[in-house]
């Protein structure tokens, strides 16, 4: 945590922000996703509120990739590439709450890691 806030810190004097701007200092790839914890090429500041709907799509993705629907890889570019359309990209959707694969939606995670808990 120390290591972010003072990166966060640099950040928002960077970008003209204020310090107590609403936000935190998220991974760009989530470390659940094999992240670089603390490489700033790695991290943004993600305004609003904590928890955000960025953090669904990270334990989504993680729940695909650890029940093999997707590689790591797959997961960790979609999620670089736009969090918001990370799924379409990773050729994923979801139905009633699970990640299933696009072209088979008859394929969902099992579980939490895809190993029926």
């Amino acid at each position: 945590m120390s290591k972010t806030n003072k990166i966060k810190r640099q950040i928002d004097t960077a970008y003209s922000l204020s310090t107590d701007t609403l936000g935190e200092l998220d991974h760009d790839v989530s470390l659940e996703l094999a992240g670089a914890p603390d490489d700033p090429r790695n991290l943004w500041v993600e305004p609003g509120k904590i928890p955000n709907p960025k953090d669904a799509v990270e334990n989504k993705l993680n729940q695909a990739v650890c029940s093999q629907l997707v590689p790591l890889a797959t997961a960790q570019h979609a999620i670089a590439a736009s969090w918001v359309t990370a799924f379409d990209d990773a050729g994923l959707q979801i139905i009633g709450g699970k990640v299933c694969l696009k072209g088979q939606p008859g394929r969902c995670v099992n579980g939490r890691h895809g190993d029926g808990d």
